[in-house]
């Protein structure tokens, strides 16, 4: 668990650097510099942390998905270990601090809309399957386990199992939903080597938003992941 807190540090902290980055190559500001920075530093250490983590517990050339040997042309290979990328990670705190040491002047930049919420950030209060998607209690071979990094499983509103023969539909209840655009659910098995999918759910009379994945995209061979 340790070691996911760190890779969402790190993700969280790259896309905030990369963002001000953007941003500064749009306006040539050099105030964005100065704020990319603490986020790219903030990445590296999450990183050095899951270095530290995992030295010597992971095999130093895990294959966990795309070997080097698959010819992938998209993305990276999934094998080796997390030591073998931390120099290109420790490469974005060098490159940014070069271009704040090539541009000083770092005044507050400008803001624009959208770089703040509008207002209350929507949050999930709770997440429950129809019941002709939920395994029958067995847990034999054809009872999927839910996979769901931000809520607790085996409660009364999210089951633990999935029916892989049968359609599951999501019904989410959210808070603070009045800036919201759309809401979509990603989901995929449990499988690092298949993409995501989404489902846009749709608000219903009583508030809440639902959506329906077809059991088609529910493999009986893998754990189920949204």
């Amino acid at each position: 668990m340790r070691v996911l807190a760190s890779l969402g540090t790190y993700h969280a902290e790259k896309k905030l650097a990369a963002t001000e980055l953007a941003f500064f190559e749009l306006t040539h500001e050099a105030g964005r510099l100065a704020r990319a920075l603490p986020h790219a530093r903030g990445a590296a250490a999450a990183w050095e942390e899951i270095v530290r983590l995992t030295e010597g517990t992971y095999h130093s050339n895990l294959v966990f998905g795309f070997s080097p040997q698959h010819g992938r042309k998209n993305g990276h290979h999934h094998s080796g270990h997390w030591k073998d990328r931390l120099a290109e990670v420790r490469e974005d705190v060098t490159v940014l601090e070069k271009l704040v040491a090539e541009h000083p002047d770092a005044k507050p930049p400008r803001r624009f809309p959208g770089e703040q919420p509008a207002g209350p950030v929507p949050s999930v209060k709770s997440v429950r399957i129809s019941r002709n998607a939920l395994a029958s209690g067995s847990t034999g071979a054809s009872a999927l386990r839910l996979s769901d990094a931000n809520h607790k499983v085996g409660t009364e509103s999210q089951p633990t199992e999935l029916d892989p023969a049968a359609d599951a539909t999501f019904v989410v209840q959210l808070s603070n939903e009045s800036n919201l655009r759309s809401v979509v659910l990603h989901f995929r098995p449990l499988n690092q080597t298949l993409d995501w999918k989404q489902v846009t759910l749709k608000k219903t009379a009583d508030g809440s938003f639902q959506g329906t994945v077809s059991s088609k995209d529910i493999l009986s061979r893998d754990d189920f992941q949204y």
